[in-house]
């Protein structure tokens, strides 16, 4: 059996003694360099390491954005189905927000705005999805700001939508919800209106989800949506009382939808490819999926093995610069190279103090 690894260099100087010379005049200053001890000498010196790799699954991952709200799926031959569903807190668009008198609900819809789309195939840009919008159970807070910090038991089985809404991954995504929402908000008090804090932790928020591509289908599309744009609206009918006699008037107030953060959220089919056997392929996946994973403590160990051999003094040693080289091999069809992420971000895993 072949293993593959990938290989880590890095220069390392050995940093023994610093000798500083200050003179006014012009001095050969290599005189007396043969009489100064190999031990107080710089060295460079550039070591190579094959280091196995492991796969493992990203878990825990910074979910928390003020950037998008993302929700699609895409089922791929060698991944599977990636699922990404968004949640956020609703607000007040600002603060001293007043219903008026007597307020009385006509309609209640969100409206998206779509920044971008991620497909595996550019003909995949205009497929149908289905969206669903969900009342979270609980509101949003500094604890849930993870990748898997919501699951099927953190919101509410039944959808918001009036009817099923069908996307076609156009410029604005409208979707009418349920009014039992809009008069729910419609109660809350002056000062909650006063306090966002206090607004978000009585009324919680959404979570957003698509459908996923058909059984055996290959495809799908990722849609980010604007976090700033995207705003939840309450039109309604309310008894004006700055002037008496007045009839009755509708109006809307709008909400935001996002407080603080919104929450992205995903989930994957590669946790079977988890392994700590040496691959001659490596899969990268975004987010929280399967990623090449490298044991510190089996660097450590290899790098130490290597001071000993060499019989250095691992304290006067320096590592100035590591690289770690990913071999390549293009697509056949280079067209495809837009499908792939402009940037990788090596990462490491924070232990828990």
């Amino acid at each position: 059996m072949t293993h593959f690894s990938k290989a880590l260099s890095f220069p390392a100087v050995f940093v023994l003694a610093a000798v500083s010379v200050m003179s006014c005049i012009t001095v050969d200053k290599s005189l007396g360099s043969g009489n100064i001890p190999d031990d107080q000498k710089l060295k460079m010196e550039t070591a190579s390491f094959n280091i196995p790799v492991d796969l493992k699954m990203a878990d825990s991952l910074q979910g928390a954005s003020t950037s998008y709200l993302m929700v699609g799926a895409i089922n791929t031959a060698e991944m599977g189905l990636a699922q990404f569903s968004t949640a956020a807190n609703i607000v007040p668009y600002y603060t001293g927000t007043r219903y008026g008198q007597d307020p009385v609900i006509i309609s209640t819809y969100i409206v998206f705005v779509k920044s971008a789309s991620v497909t595996m195939e550019d003909n995949q840009d205009g497929i149908t999805q289905d969206i669903f919008v969900y009342r979270l159970k609980q509101p949003l807070d500094t604890i849930n700001v993870y990748n898997n910090s919501i699951n099927s038991s953190s919101y509410y089985p039944t959808p918001l939508n009036n009817k099923a809404i069908t996307y076609y991954g156009g410029d604005t995504l409208k979707i009418y919800l349920n009014n039992s929402l809009g008069k729910e908000l419609l109660t809350a008090t002056d000062t909650e209106l006063d306090s966002l804090n206090l607004f978000s932790k009585r009324f919680g928020g959404l979570y957003v989800k698509s459908s996923t591509p058909p059984a055996g289908i290959i495809g799908g599309r990722l849609n980010q949506f604007s976090y700033g744009d995207t705003y939840l609206y309450l039109k309604y009918n309310f008894q004006p009382t700055w002037k008496s006699g007045m009839a009755r008037k509708d109006t809307t107030v709008v909400m935001s939808f996002g407080y603080k953060f919104c929450l992205n959220l995903s989930s994957y089919s590669t946790a079977n490819k988890e392994t700590t056997v040496a691959q001659t392929v490596l899969p990268v996946e975004g987010i929280g999926g399967i990623k090449p994973y490298i044991k510190m403590d089996a660097l450590k160990d290899q790098i130490d093995a290597w001071i000993k051999a060499k019989g250095y003094d691992r304290t006067k040693i320096l590592l100035s610069r590591a690289t770690i080289t990913f071999p390549f091999s293009a697509p056949e069809n280079i067209d495809k190279l837009t499908h792939y992420p402009a940037y990788l971000f090596p990462c490491y895993r924070k232990k828990e103090t």
